[in-house]
Order: structure tokens, then C-alpha cells, then sequence
């Protein structure tokens, strides 16, 4: 397959190639690795008032795992939720 751009490769459903984008067992503690940093909310759909921010770097527990649709939220040890999405947070 070639694609606009010129390079060439292929799309595969094999599950040894591909990973969930998002937490499926809770990490004890998890390390902010968004450039902009991570932004805490009061409900699972991480809407409303932001109540803290997270800069790049911080290390936060994680308290428990909830779903919200199809995505992962991380309950954080202070109640505050944040995304559980790989490409924020990473496992520390």
C-alpha cells in the first residue's frame, strides 16, 4: 500500500502489533508526560470546573480506575479525575 505522501507499509489487526491506547488494570502511581501538563476534574467526564492542574513531570496516585464510555478515567488519591489515556500519563 502507498499512501499520499509516499510511503509505503500496511494495516494489521493482529493483537501482537497493536495495544490499548488506554489503562486497562490500575497503576499504583502514575508520571504526567503531556507537555502541557494534565488537568484534574471533579467528575468522571472530566467537564466543569478544572480543580487542579498537573505540570509535566508530577508523580500522583492513583486510587482506582473508571470508565466513561469507551475511555479510562484515573481516580486520583484525593478523588480528582484525570485521563487515562498513554500518551499523558505513563506508568511509573
Amino acid at each position: 500500500m502507498r499512501t499520499a505522501d509516499g510511503t509505503t507499509g500496511y494495516i494489521t489487526t493482529r493483537s501482537a502489533y497493536a495495544a490499548n491506547a488506554y489503562y486497562q488494570a490500575k497503576p499504583a502511581t502514575v508520571k504526567v508526560i503531556s507537555a502541557k501538563g494534565l488537568n484534574a476534574y471533579g467528575n468522571v467526564a472530566l467537564n466543569g470546573k478544572k480543580l487542579r492542574h498537573y505540570a509535566r513531570g508530577s508523580v500522583v496516585k492513583v486510587k482506582a480506575l473508571k470508565t466513561h464510555g469507551l475511555t479510562t478515567r484515573l481516580v486520583l488519591s484525593n478523588g480528582h479525575y484525570v485521563t487515562g489515556k498513554k500518551t499523558f500519563v505513563i506508568q511509573k
